[in-house]
């Protein structure tokens, strides 16, 4: 198999720029590739970041003025702002979530979002979450799907049936208020 390689220097930018651990080295080769190239699109590199939710990682990577015309950065800016703030409240549900579970004996582990962001890479703004992935053990899922909805304010998503959702996803759907997309329980990790 052949991969292609030959890739944009606004693409090169985005993937050194999204590097949650930025070294000197990498620094080093963004400053070539805008040296080298007087006619790097930024408008490009932006709507490349935007396509693939690398936003707030390029603005912490990105503190070079000389990447990124004004309007640009202010952009970048606020999507990290935007991102924290809905992270922090999702990060807030997901400890409700966990607590609910707790009181009432269930095992749970959250999973990805905003506790990623948090323990991995300790920046609420890096990293965007839309919904919370809890982990329970299989035995557990009625009795998790019946503590969410009578005791968390949750209802179940009907979109697809539970029945395929746990044959194909292993987890179910809850949605709480429009600030959360909803919550997923998860019985398996085989399939995520």
């Amino acid at each position: 198999m052949i991969l292609n390689t030959d890739i944009t220097d606004e693409e090169k930018l985005v993937l050194l720029l999204s590097n949650p651990y930025l070294t000197e080295s990498h620094r080093n080769d963004i400053k070539l590739i805008i040296l080298n190239n007087k006619n790097i699109n930024p408008g490009e590199i932006y709507s490349i970041v935007l396509a693939n939710e690398v936003a707030g990682f390029v603005f912490k990577n990105s503190n070079a003025p000389y990447i990124f015309p004004d309007k640009i950065n202010i952009n970048l800016h606020n999507f990290y702002r935007q991102t924290a703030f809905k992270n922090i409240l999702i990060l807030r549900e997901t400890l409700a979530v966990l607590k609910l579970l707790s009181d009432n004996k269930i095992a749970a582990v959250p999973l990805k979002g905003a506790t990623a962001s948090d323990l991995l890479f300790n920046d609420f703004g890096i990293y965007p979450s839309g919904d919370i992935d809890i982990l329970v053990h299989p035995s557990k899922l009625s009795e998790s799907k019946k503590t969410l909805c009578d005791h968390g304010g949750f209802t179940q998503i009907q979109e697809t049936s539970e029945q395929d959702l746990l044959s194909n996803h292993y987890h179910l759907i809850f949605r709480k208020n429009n600030l959360l997309k909803g919550v997923e329980t998860v019985q398996n990790l085989t399939k995520l």
